[in-house]
């Protein structure tokens, strides 16, 4: 089975390949989570824990990827009936803890 842990940072999880563009990290693949789809493909499962609300509904000069076309990579790197688990940040939680 071919998972994905996306965004990896320093949080490795075992049985997957841990991705993040960040080399010092030591992941397990130095790739930009943007464009997924061109270094892996037929993947059963993508995990991307706290990456998605990085990328804006717009595109910036200095983002110019939107958060719909890195889903649209992470499709498209998935096989037929794989699997994509998303977990963002909730704000409304997050300020009542605060």
């Amino acid at each position: 089975m071919k998972k994905l842990n996306l965004g990896c940072g320093d949080r490795k999880l075992h049985g997957f390949v841990n991705v993040d563009a960040r080399a010092d990290v030591a992941p397990d693949a130095v790739c930009d989570v943007r464009h997924i789809h061109e270094q892996f493909t037929d993947v059963d499962l993508i995990y991307a824990c706290h990456v998605l609300e990085h990328f804006p509904s717009k595109p910036f000069p200095f983002q110019p990827v939107t958060w719909k076309e890195v889903i649209q990579s992470w499709h498209q790197a998935l096989k037929p009936g794989g699997v994509l688990r998303i977990s963002v940040p909730d704000l409304r939680a997050a300020c009542e803890y605060y």
